[in-house]
Formats: structure tokens, sequence, C-alpha cells
């Protein structure tokens, strides 16, 4: 905010207007929450050189998005900046507060409206579910609603979780409030560091480095060059964000897939007869079974929302059973599990969804009510793995008793 305001002084328009949609990228004080406490999750031994680094790429980002800017939507050549300096006098203690009191008034009257604004909207949708109820679950309300249905616009980057979608939004109103609630959504930081790995928390580093700034910025930037400017540097810090996000994510996965890929082939080789997976898919070529069934009655079998249920035994795919609608689904999960052993209380089994999180709930309490646990691992499937389940598919993963993997 004062970077923003102090931009008045440079006398060209095109100067002011171009340091005001690159101040945003110089990472704030208010940020400091967020890297520690990703760098100390997830980066322990390099946790400072994880600081360093996220404040260099900021730089970075802004010092190529000025030589962009410069080149296409603000050509010409740059106006000298010259000041000249007063002779410096020791202020009086009554011009000191009545300049306060002017700046402080001024911002109050121009951008706290807009604060307060954002700040009732937030707390509305973080209080209240559908049904305009006062709730206190976060998982029903508004705010989890509208971030489990941009969820999936993360997905690319590898962190397609309503939660962390929710952190974000909240993390609009001020900066800090993204490790709030993420606390607060997963119950821990260690819960939190079970459901991420290294490899989801690099670009989401970048991503909250790089995405808009809070609502105080906005509104200073609105303040000062008007609505259509602060629309358009929101949106433009969003979508670099998610680019170089994305890049991020993508050199990790080169790196671990050049890395890794003979371990990783040697443990699912050990793991396969050991593994079991129960799922509810989308896909209606299992609802043939073979070819029985007709394509036709396949097609019609998902307009009526009947679900196949698979298993994974041994590490081949057999069709366990069919369901209609979302109880009737839970009921066959639960009974193939039961069939298939149950789950060892010494593991943590693996809950994956493809597109939308929500219908992990039950699954959610039959493990707390029967495993007695709080923080179980979930993880998007399907559009990572790029197989073909369908966007309403999930399922539950877990290994036989006595097994080491």
């Amino acid at each position: 905010v004062p970077g923003v305001m102090a931009s008045r002084t440079l006398p060209s328009e095109r100067d002011r207007k171009m340091t005001i949609l690159l101040t945003p990228f110089m990472s704030c004080s208010a940020k400091l929450p967020i890297y520690s406490l990703f760098a100390v999750a997830f980066f322990p031994k390099y946790a400072g050189l994880v600081m360093v680094l996220l404040y260099f790429t900021g730089i970075l980002v802004g010092v190529l998005a000025a030589l962009l800017l410069k080149s296409t939507v603000f050509k010409g050549e740059a106006v000298p900046f010259v000041m000249e300096l007063p002779n410096y006098r020791l202020p009086g203690l009554k011009n000191v507060a009545q300049l306060l009191w002017e700046k402080a008034r001024d911002f109050l009257q121009k951008a706290f409206t807009v604060i307060f604004a954002a700040t009732i909207v937030i707390w509305f949708l973080q209080n209240f579910d559908l049904q305009l109820r006062l709730t206190a679950d976060p998982q029903a309300s508004i705010l989890a609603r509208i971030a489990g249905d941009i969820a999936p616009l993360f997905g690319p980057l590898g962190f397609a979780d309503w939660r962390i979608s929710t952190a974000l939004i909240t993390g609009f109103m001020a900066k800090e409030s993204v490790v709030s609630s993420l606390l607060i959504l997963f119950g821990s930081e260690a819960a939190l560091s079970a459901a991420l790995t290294p490899a989801q928390a690099a670009p989401l580093l970048v991503f909250c480095l790089l995405y808009t700034p809070c609502i105080a910025a906005v509104a200073s930037v609105k303040r000062e060059l008007g609505n259509k400017w602060a629309v358009i540097m929101v949106v433009n810090q969003c979508a670099v964000a998610w680019l170089c996000a994305l890049l991020v994510r993508l050199a990790v996965q080169l790196r671990d897939a050049g890395k890794t890929i003979t371990q990783i082939a040697a443990d699912l080789e050990k793991a396969k007869q050991h593994l079991h997976l129960v799922a509810a898919v989308d896909d209606l070529k299992y609802l043939r079974k073979g070819g029985r069934l007709s394509a036709a009655a396949a097609v019609a079998g998902g307009m009526l929302g009947i679900k196949p249920i698979l298993a994974v035994i041994e590490g081949k795919v057999a069709l366990a059973g069919k369901a209609r609608g979302l109880p009737g689904v839970y009921v066959a999960l639960f009974k193939k599990i039961d069939e298939m052993g149950g789950i060892h209380p010494g593991y943590t089994p693996l809950l994956g969804y493809t597109v939308n999180p929500r219908e992990l709930h039950p699954l959610l309490t039959y493990l707390q009510d029967n495993l007695h646990l709080d923080a179980p691992l979930v993880r998007q499937i399907g559009c990572v793995i790029g197989t073909h389940a369908g966007p309403g598919a999930f399922g539950l993963a877990f290994l036989d008793e006595g097994f080491t993997f």
C-alpha cells in the first residue's frame, strides 16, 4: 500500500501506471508467515534458501513483466526523473500530526470502504451454508462450496483441494489469513504435511507469492488508477501466478520422473499383490460386463445415475457390483471393503477423487468412526494419473495387514 501511494511522486503517467502494476510482484511482510509455514513443513533442510529464492523469484518475475509491458502496453521513452531535495529541518509536532491525520482520513474514506465491504462478504460466506443457515462446519459453508467449484482450476498445479482454495480466497482479505485458514481446515500442521507433498507445496508457494494482493492493496490501486486498472491488475496477477506455478509443477515432475522412475516401478511391482482399491467410477464401459450388456443399456444406466463399483485385488481390476445414487454407492463400497478383510488400523488408507472432494465426506466419516483417523491422506486422481475414471469417481486404497511398503 505505501509503495502504490508513493508512486504519486512520479511525473510521468506512463511510469506511474507501470510502477503500480509491478509493485504487487514484490513480497510484502504479510506473506512471510506463508513462506515460513511451507518452508519449515516441506523443506526443513533448505528453509532459509527457499525463502530467499521466493523473494528473488518475485523480483525476477517483476523485471520480466516490466520488460513485457514496456514493449507492448506502455511503449515510449521513459521521462527522466529529477527531484529537488529541499533543506531538511526538524518538523514540528503539529505539522506531523496534521499530515498523519489527513493521510489516515483520506485512506479511511476511500480504501477502507472497499475493505469493510469485502470483510463482510467473506465473513458471510464462511459462516452460512447454501440454505442461509449459520453453520459451524467450514465444509458446509458457501465459501467451501465456491472453493470446491474452483478447485479443479488448480488440478494441473497439483493442489486441487477445496481447503487450499478456501485459504487462497481468504488470503484476498489478508495474506496472513492463508496460514490460519489452512491450519483450521486441515486441523494441524502435521495433517497439512500429510495431505501435500513437497512437489505440490512448491507450486503452491509460487502461486501464493504472485497471485492477487490483498484487498487493501487492490483498494489503493483502485483509488490511484480507477476500477478498470484494479481489475486488470487482479486478473494479471492471478494469470501470471498460475502460469509460473504450472512451470514449477512441470519442472518438479520432470525431475522426479527422471530421478525415481526405476524405484517407482520396483515399488509398484512389490506392492501390487498387497494393495487393494475400491472405487466408484463414471466409466460406462464397466457397466457392460465384458460385452454381455449392450452399449445402449450401459448409457441408459449412466443416465439413471448407476455407478460401477470396481475392486482391485492382487493387481487385477474387477467389477464388484453397481449401485444407484450416492447412498447406495457408499453402502456398496463399505460392503466390499468388509468382504476384502477390512482395513488394518496400523496403516493410513488413501482417499482419492477426480473432481469433487466433497463426495469423500462419508468415507472420511467411515474411517474416523472405525479406525479413529483424524487426518487420512487425500489425493486428487484421474486427471493427474491419466485414467478415464470419470469426473464423479472416488475411492479408497489400503494395504494387506502386515505388509510394509
